[in-house]
């Protein structure tokens, strides 16, 4: 798993091997499983991508909780984005892996 601390409300890439290679930001699989591993604020967390117009593109029925999380089916190749808001306090914590 890859663990991503977000301390504010915006756009983040889910990069494919973790935050130390941002560089590689591209899926190599074709599903992630993605878990919320702590969101105390309960702040809304959607998955998305990048679109062609190099925005957040948000999946349908995207949003997920902090009981649980999803698994994604975007094919080889996507920017695989999140879009984090309502955060006041405390972090959100995901966890992220490609299947």
């Amino acid at each position: 798993m890859i663990f991503k601390e977000i301390e504010a409300d915006g756009n983040f890439y889910l990069p494919a091997f973790g935050e130390d290679d941002t560089r590689r930001v591209l899926t190599v699989r074709e599903l992630t499983n993605i878990q919320i591993e702590s969101n105390d604020d309960d702040a809304t967390v959607t998955i998305g991508y990048e679109g062609s117009d190099e925005t957040f593109k948000a999946y349908h029925d995207g949003d997920i909780t902090s009981d649980g999380g999803a698994v994604i089916t975007h094919g080889i190749g996507a920017r695989l984005m999140v879009n984090v808001s309502g955060i006041t306090a405390n972090s959100v914590f995901l966890a992220y892996s490609s299947s």
